[in-house]
């Protein structure tokens, strides 16, 4: 017997795909007004990344996003 899923995969990558450490840091500093210190512990804690550590997420509003989606599946 067959099962369904009721939420299907869903594709995590963000609309510009992976992203260097560097431009994420500068994306989420600027998020943050200037705090390294709450940008980095949220890049390092909680932005979307692969088994390989490439990053998917630049801010917490793309977090939020991806969040969304998937709470609406």
């Amino acid at each position: 017997m067959k099962t369904e899923t009721l939420n299907p995969p869903v594709k995590e990558e963000n609309a510009k795909g992976k992203l260097t450490y560097d431009e994420a840091l500068e994306a989420s500093v600027k998020y943050f007004n200037g705090d390294e210190l709450a940008a980095g512990v949220w890049l390092n804690k909680y932005a979307l990344k692969d088994s390989y550590g490439n990053i998917f997420e630049a801010t917490p509003d793309d977090m939020h996003q991806r969040m969304a989606r998937r709470i609406v599946l």
